[in-house]
């Protein structure tokens, strides 16, 4: 398993990262009377971050590997760079009257409504769970790391190529969560 590609894929996509969840992790309710405990509950919430990519990786990876042993492989590339391709031009083309945000929206609507309410409690608990619920949340670059499971051809590969590459995502969101006393 080559686990440069993901965490590569993960650290690059970080600023990416900070332009769409920065506002999450500067606003996470850390209990901030000292360091070790703003450390803890950042940990705690960048590994419900990678556990639910993980999950993902397991569920991608299990159908790269249906497609790996049907042997469609090869159009599953194919179709998966389309598809790339097409994320980035769509926009474009429809101008904003159709976006793959608008697909996903009763969704991420019920997920944001269950987020608000854990950001009301400052524990360590209500941190694991935003983390792992914003591991739900939709997001180009977490697609990107999708097709790269799929095309691990394996469970085993797909969910660590969705740890490495939330792994890879978490200094960039540490720095900006441990410095957000600083920023408001």
């Amino acid at each position: 398993m080559d686990f440069i590609t993901p965490l590569t894929i993960g650290l690059i996509g970080s600023f990416h990262c900070i332009g769409m969840c920065g506002p999450i992790v500067v606003a996470l309710p850390l209990k901030k009377h000292n360091l070790l405990s703003k450390i803890t509950g950042t940990v705690l919430y960048n590994s419900g971050r990678v556990f639910t990519y993980s999950v993902l990786g397991i569920l991608f990876g299990l159908l790269g590997s249906g497609i790996h042993m049907a042997g469609f492989q090869q159009w599953t590339s194919i179709l998966l760079g389309a598809a790339m391709i097409i994320s980035v031009l769509f926009p474009y083309f429809f101008r904003q009257k159709i976006t793959i945000g608008n697909l996903f929206s009763g969704f991420a609507a019920r997920l944001i409504a269950r987020l608000r309410k854990l950001f009301t409690d400052r524990s360590y608990f209500s941190l694991l769970m935003i983390g792992l619920l914003n591991g739900l949340l939709p997001c180009g670059l977490v697609y990107v790391a999708i097709a790269g499971a799929i095309s691990s051809g394996t469970i085993i590969s797909g969910a660590l190529f969705m740890m490495f590459f939330g792994i890879g995502t978490i200094p960039l969101l540490l720095i900006a969560t441990l410095s957000s006393d600083a920023i408001g």
